[in-house]
């Protein structure tokens, strides 16, 4: 048996394989093992560091806990350790996952199993100098860099940049973002719709946003086939990607809107 997630499903699923006997692989896709808030976006909506435990339990004691199990953070460490200790083998798809997993839980090491090829060759093109198109692509929520995008397009905007942004997909609020007047939102799409539509935008550069460590971040592969260099945050496996394949940039978390901008116009790769 396969566990990739049990969030949204019944309870009884963690224990199909023990009543089967037979043997359990886990999957691992973010760090709700750990983290009832499950992408580590804490109460001040950033990277929360992964503090000690009674940070923790007052994070969530203060913002909630997205799971909807309400077991609490002892409760939940409890059994992913049980589980992760049952389990035949625990796989990540990111050395920078395996190694999260691993520092809250030291007994076990997932094995690192990327979930593509990073190393077949693409053929990327580089931006030009001077006005810039930059493309978003997915749905973005708050751990997905709303916040930062909303204040890009506001920073182009205010100084008159030479910078515009397209979201390919749509974001928690589609209406704040088009209010400040600094960037295009094509709208949800398939995902066979997406070659012909980031072709169709003609953008520049990708960017990602993002400011929780993405276990995989399947948006980065789905930018670069389009041929597109992309820059994100020094973070997670978008930042361990980039900096594997020299297919983009990192800017350091916490970099203000303005300085990500001037990035954006003024990156060209190495």
């Amino acid at each position: 048996m396969v566990l990739h997630h049990g969030l949204g499903h019944h309870s009884g699923i963690r224990t199909i394989s023990e009543k089967l006997g037979c043997k359990q692989d886990i999957v691992v896709h973010d760090y709700a093992s750990f983290c009832p808030r499950v992408h580590l976006i804490g109460v001040e909506q950033r990277y929360c560091g992964e503090p000690n435990l009674q940070s923790c339990t007052s994070c969530v004691a203060e913002i909630g806990d997205a799971t909807g199990e309400g077991l609490g953070l002892k409760k939940i460490l409890a059994r992913s350790a049980r589980e992760f200790a049952a389990a035949r083998r625990v796989s990540a798809p990111s050395a920078d996952a395996s190694r999260r997993i691993l520092r809250h839980f030291p007994a076990i090491t997932p094995i690192v199993t990327p979930w593509e090829d990073d190393a077949l060759p693409l053929k990327l093109t580089p931006p030009g100098v001077g006005a810039r198109r930059i493309a978003v692509l997915g749905g973005i929520g708050l751990a997905k860099g709303f916040n930062i995008l909303l204040q890009c397009a506001r920073d182009a905007r205010q100084r008159r940049l030479k910078l515009e942004f397209i979201l390919a997909g749509s974001s928690v609020d589609d209406e704040q973002l088009l209010e400040s007047e600094g960037i295009f939102i094509t709208g949800a799409y398939g995902v066979t719709e997406l070659p012909e539509l980031l072709a169709d935008l003609k953008a520049d550069l990708a960017f990602i946003p993002s400011i929780w460590p993405e276990t995989w971040c399947f948006t980065l592969s789905e930018a670069w086939a389009a041929g597109l260099y992309t820059l994100a945050f020094d973070l997670g496996a978008q930042a361990e990607r980039i900096a594997a394949t020299k297919r983009g940039g990192l800017l350091p978390l916490g970099l203000p809107a303005p300085r990500v901008n001037d990035a954006l116009l003024h990156w060209m790769p190495g």
